[in-house]
């Protein structure tokens, strides 16, 4: 849909304009954003089904004028303006929206197809190099083995997230064998014949950009500190000193409304570079989704083990990234889990 200064691009074949009668005193969409793509200005919302291209100076400074509380009148702005409401980029298309924020109608728009703008899926881009925290000191674990506790049914069914632990602090051959059972990695053959790396959860392409570290604030055997554990090696390897794995165990515990120090917080972080250049608009998507299942996966061999365990929604991923010297955008935390002994 094309004005001389003015470009209004749909994101499917089937939309049609806002058909809503425009008000008195039209006002920008609270979700509506600027930005720069392919040569122009352009005005966006995840809530709308089409995007407007400023395509001139007079339409950009037309755009600045909409937003003063006396606007003048042109032809222009009349233009802009009834581009906006063709696109559902003014306030009457916000109705129904109320409980949601900016950022989460923007994630859900971009990961899902049929709404929102942008390509989705496979892409082939070029992969960064991949991000290897530096190890201090390598911690031998116990051997883990496979245990039959209780049934799977039985172990769905007793699943709870638990916060409060026991004064006693878990171990280190509880903490080996719950990250042997949970995490570890291991070699398979495909029916091609060909050798394949597996884990216990499933991952987007089978891209696997999570790794696993564990704050220890208390575990008997293990010193305090922050550890990145191997998943094929089966040891952890000391990457931050006790003062920040109690700083992210603090911060957790306050994220579930818990006082104290507590004990261990398993940790899931994201080499971000490895799935964003594998899909195009679903990247951070796929890998929260992929934080769902190993968290899933960790929660339940937790309560089989008889082991406190609680996923928190929140974790400080600025102190984390800061820990290792690693860039927020290309390496840090994206998940947690509070572990300890049973109360």
């Amino acid at each position: 849909v094309r004005g001389d200064d003015i470009v209004i691009v749909p994101h499917s074949a089937d939309w049609c304009p806002v058909q809503k009668t425009l008000s008195a005193d039209p006002v920008l969409s609270r979700f509506a954003a600027l930005r720069m793509a392919n040569g122009y200005f352009i005005v966006e919302s995840p809530v709308a089904l089409a995007h407007v291209e400023l395509r001139s100076v007079h339409a950009f400074n037309s755009f600045g004028e909409f937003a003063m509380p006396d606007r003048p009148a042109s032809n222009t702005l009349d233009a802009l303006i009834s581009g906006l409401h063709s696109a559902g980029l003014l306030s009457d298309a916000d109705a129904g929206k109320e409980n949601w924020t900016v950022e989460d109608a923007g994630q859900h728009s971009r990961s899902r197809i049929g709404h929102g703008p942008g390509p989705r899926g496979r892409a082939a881009k070029p992969s960064g190099e991949r991000f290897h925290p530096v190890v201090h000191a390598k911690i031998e674990l116990p051997a883990g083995s496979i245990s039959e506790d209780c049934s799977l049914d039985e172990v769905l069914a007793a699943r709870r997230s638990l916060r409060a632990n026991d004064t006693r602090a878990m171990t280190i051959a509880q903490l080996a064998q719950l990250l042997f059972r949970s995490a570890r990695e291991e070699g398979r053959i495909l029916p091609d014949g060909t050798e394949s790396v597996a884990r216990l959860y499933p991952s987007g392409g089978s891209c696997h950009s999570l790794d696993l570290y564990v704050a220890v604030a208390e575990c008997e055997g293990l010193d305090p500190a922050l550890y990145l554990y191997d998943r094929s090696g089966h040891h952890l390897g000391m990457v931050a000193d006790a003062s920040v794995a109690r700083a992210l165990v603090r911060a957790a515990r306050a994220a579930a409304v818990q006082d104290g120090e507590g004990q261990l917080l398993i940790i899931l972080a994201s080499d971000f570079d490895r799935v964003n250049a594998r899909y195009d608009g679903m990247a951070y998507s796929l890998i929260l989704k992929e934080v769902g299942a190993a968290l899933q996966t960790t929660h339940l061999v937790a309560t089989a083990m008889n082991l406190a365990a609680c996923p928190i929604g929140s974790g400080d991923s600025g102190l984390f990234a800061r820990a290792l010297g690693a860039d927020f955008y290309q390496y840090t935390s994206v998940g947690e889990m509070l572990v300890g002994s049973v109360a």
